[in-house]
């Protein structure tokens, strides 16, 4: 009995998040090897889990004195009678002449271990050894209360030199006081190395989130019981994404009234320097997570930690013992949402700052003697102030000569633009103000109504900031699978919001499932009828909108995909478009889908043809850019499918459109071709020339080679290869098609991450050139006035008998992608629209549309259309 109450008081307290008297968050963290005190213990306190405010004004809250000196991976435990906090953490300090070498085959068999009843008031340090005597380290610990045992189960990673350190496992050992453990014993044995686990209960059952060093990616496991039973979570919705560990699941939002618990799982992309990044789902059981709004955080990286809910009791009392000034931002009057900022020391009024902390500031007081003055101070550089030199400003170390305290101080006064804002009168010059001179810190006097508003400005926590955010990203998301979810448009000046709908919808009867971006309730619910206008809705209490069901057939297909290569089968009679697998972090799919149609309009996923994980031994990253061409022998098909993957061509085949494709075993292109200069061997495109019998590759970023495909189709004649680039304008997607007896070369011009992506032309009367270059030689751009960016790497269909010709390309994510920045690059989305030639065969500009084109019917005598 007494057993089952501490399982009963843990199963409360592990759900404290979504009790009624959670205070917030504490994130407890480290900040990297950049010196002794950065590999130490820092607290962080959220409201919301979202805006993350450092305590102790950004200083280490526990350092360690025993052991290496250093910690890293702080994690922090609850006792089931919440009485006890334990906190333990890597035994390790890389700056402290410590190599990653040494620290993995000679480092610390131990764990350092902290003790608070409080969160406030923590015991002093203690070293204890907890994995095996042949233990080379002894990384990322964590613990869980193992319920069965009535004890804790600590964990973490281990190499051992019983099998020469050939790959970390997880080990575990249990203990009741984390002074005395257990024999430590394989908790997680896989055939690659893993590192970096963490586990979480919700409802009766474990998750389990650990790092395959392998494919440097998240795995999700989950079972009923903590020490066996473990199955994989196939459609974990992450376990793509490269380069990531440090995983940490805490839940965000406790379940309301008809809405379930919201999850959020961090992941520190420690291969960019980025630190953590945010997924969420409503389900954990599904394993679907997605990205979240970004998270503010108070320096930058944030690296492996923990989070954990707390009381509001424990939230004041950390906020008390630690009191800090909260950072602001200081925004332009004259350019809203433009905001004071630094990057490498230089001071600009900017937009969308990234890293937030850049733009993060805290009013303090005055360095100089006057009485009632401020100085700004950096919240990523504490010892540096905003300070003018010369007629503009600086942000400079602090220092006793050259008159710096009152350079770098100010009177804060009611805003001379607007009496609820503030401006910044000057110490040093009693004339002058801070001022915003085109997105430049000038100090100017000010005589005009519009020097009064460069002169102003307003300042926002981070509260208020988010505030703004959220109002500016709100958006209604739709869970039907009859409207396309990606390309919803929420309109809050006009208050409108557009559905597109798959072709065919029953818009009289469409229940659109929505959902609001803030959590809002949404109303009415159930099947409206959008047939005979717009429906009026309501999010939350505020926001009303007019919702209209339209039916564009751009995108094409539902999803993120690009680099779209489009055959017509003779074989099926159907049309089948292959495009790379888009919206991963970096360009990092690893599978190839396939689509088909029977009139361009309505597709069907044929599912995955190629797993480079799976299916391919050569490589097993980047799977990009693949292209196609049927072969027909005395009735026979064979389809040769070129891919791009990890940089290099590879080849398979199959006996049909949709697969199984089997890889050639082998790169068919994994050199760089003499002439080239940079560039990588990416992006094939096949084609047969009807003239000579022959098939040809082309490929290349940067340069466009051309060879001969041999006659088994999964070989090249070297000797042929030629180097045949059009210009300055060429960047990669070749694609080459026959009309009339012209050959058509068509490029993408500029980065697939630009807005400005797009498609040139060039004509040849061979498969080989010479090419000829038209003076107006654009195929297809961005158009601004319908917000499609992005527009490039084409292939082209042409109808069975006749000269009926369309481009399939693809453009940035509308309506949401040109506010991506670079992550525009790897979410995008597959379009179809008309070609057309003028009478002399030049190829005319294409416009780009969300309307698409209608369906296409195909000649009678086809198999589809039979």
């Amino acid at each position: 009995m007494k057993r089952l109450l501490t399982c009963l008081i843990y199963v409360c307290l592990a759900s404290l998040a979504c009790a009624a008297d959670t205070g917030g968050y504490l994130f407890a963290t480290f900040r990297g090897e950049g010196t002794p005190m950065t590999e130490q213990v820092y607290f962080m306190l959220s409201e919301d889990g979202r805006d993350w405010q450092a305590l102790n004004d950004g200083k280490p809250i526990l350092v360690s004195t025993v052991g290496e000196k250093g910690v890293r991976d702080p994690f922090i435990i609850r006792s089931p009678d919440n009485t006890k906090f334990f906190l333990i953490a890597t035994d390790l300090s890389i700056h402290l002449n410590h190599d990653w070498g040494r620290a993995v085959r000679a480092g610390s068999q131990s764990i350092v271990v902290w003790e608070s009843e409080d969160l406030v008031n923590w015991s002093e340090p203690r070293l204890v050894k907890v994995a095996p005597d042949d233990a080379g380290c002894t990384w990322a610990p964590e613990a869980v209360y193992d319920e069965e045992r009535g004890e804790y189960m600590v964990f973490w990673a281990s190499l051992t030199a019983r099998d020469n350190f050939s790959k970390h496992r997880i080990w575990a050992a249990h203990t009741k006081d984390f002074k005395t453990f257990s024999e430590p014993f394989i908790y997680i044995e896989k055939p690659n190395t893993v590192i970096d686990t963490t586990i979480i209960r919700d409802r009766g059952v474990y998750y389990r989130f650990t790092k395959d060093e392998r494919y440097k990616a998240i795995t999700m496991e989950t079972s009923p019981q903590l020490m066996g039973g473990w199955e994989d979570v196939s459609d974990f919705s992450l376990n793509r994404l490269t380069g990531y560990e440090g995983p940490t699941c805490f839940q965000i939002a406790p379940p309301s009234e008809g809405q379930p618990a919201r999850w959020c799982l961090l992941l520190d992309w420690y291969s960019r320097g980025k630190g953590y990044q945010p997924y969420e789902t409503a389900d954990l059981a599904t394993g679907d997570f997605q990205p979240s709004e970004q998270m503010t955080f108070p320096f930058s990286p944030v690296r492996h930690g923990t989070v954990v809910p707390v009381t509001q009791t424990e939230f004041d009392a950390l906020i008390n013992r630690w009191p800090t000034i909260a950072p602001q931002r200081i925004e332009s009057f004259v350019s809203p949402d433009h905001y004071v900022r630094h990057a490498n020391f230089v001071l600009r009024v900017d937009s969308n700052v990234q890293p937030s902390q850049d733009a993060d500031w805290k009013i303090v007081a005055g360095l100089a003697s006057q009485p009632g003055s401020v100085s700004i101070q950096s919240v990523n550089f504490p010892n540096r102030f905003l300070a003018k030199k010369d007629n503009g400003f600086v942000i400079e170390p602090k220092h006793d000569g050259d008159n710096f305290a009152a350079r770098a101080s100010f009177l804060q006064v009611p805003g001379l633009a607007d009496s609820s804002a503030v401006s910044f009168q000057l110490v040093s010059d009693n004339s002058q103000y801070l001022s915003n001179e085109n997105s430049m810190l000038v100090a100017r006097s000010v005589t005009s109504k519009a020097d009064k508003e460069r002169a102003t400005f307003r300042l926002l926590d981070k509260a208020a900031v988010r505030r703004k955010q959220r109002r500016a990203s709100f958006r209604l998301q739709s869970a039907s699978d009859s409207v396309k979810s990606n390309n919803i448009v929420t309109n809050l000046e006009t208050g409108t919001v557009e559905l597109p709908v798959q072709p065919g919808t029953d818009r009289s009867n469409l229940d659109p499932q929505l959902t609001a971006s803030d959590r809002s309730d949404v109303s009415p619910t159930g099947a409206q009828d959008f047939s005979k206008g717009p429906v009026e809705y309501r999010a939350g209490s505020e926001l009303k909108f007019k919702v209209s069901a339209v039916e564009h057939h751009n995108p094409s297909l539902t999803g993120y995909f690009a680099d779209p290569d489009i055959i017509y089968s003779r074989k099926t009679g159907h049309f089948h478009v292959y495009p790379t697998s888009d919206g991963h972090d970096g360009w990092s799919g690893t599978d190839f889908r396939s689509f088909s149609s029977h009139d361009l309009v309505h597709w069907k996923d044929d599912g995955v043809i190629l797993d480079l994980k799976r299916d391919v031994t050569w490589a097993n990253r980047n799977a990009w850019a693949p292209a196609i061409i049927e072969r027909e022998n005395n009735g026979e098909y064979r389809y040769y499918y070129y891919f791009t993957a990890a940089q290099k061509i590879g080849v398979a085949v199959a006996d049909h459109p949709t697969g199984p494709f089997v890889d050639s075993g082998k790169p068919l292109v994994d050199f760089r071709p003499d002439g080239a200069r940079g560039g990588q061997e990416i992006d094939p495109d096949v084609f047969h020339d009807p003239k000579s019998g022959k098939n040809f590759l082309y490929w290349g970023n940067g340069y466009m080679a051309v060879a001969e495909l041999n006659d088994d189709m999964i070989s090249i004649d070297e000797s042929t290869i030629k180097i045949m680039t059009p210009d300055r304008t060429y960047r990669e997607g070749t694609h080459v098609f026959y009309r009339k007896g012209v050959y058509y070369f068509l490029w993408s011009e500029d980065d697939t991450r630009s807005p400005n992506y797009r498609v040139r032309y060039a004509t040849a009367t061979s498969p080989t050139g010479p090419l000829n270059i038209p003076s107006n030689n654009l195929v297809i751009a961005k158009d601004n006035s319908q917000g499609i960016y992005g527009t490039g790497h084409n292939s082209t269909i042409q109808v069975p008998g006749r000269d009926e010709w369309y481009i399939v390309y693809h453009r940035f994510n509308y309506p949401h992608g040109i506010k991506m920045g670079p992550s525009a690059g790897f979410h995008r989305e597959v379009c179809i629209d008309k070609m057309q030639f003028s009478a002399s065969g030049e190829l005319l500009p294409v416009a780009p549309t969300h309307k698409g084109i209608s369906p296409v019917s195909l000649p009678a005598n086809s198999p589809a259309a039979k």
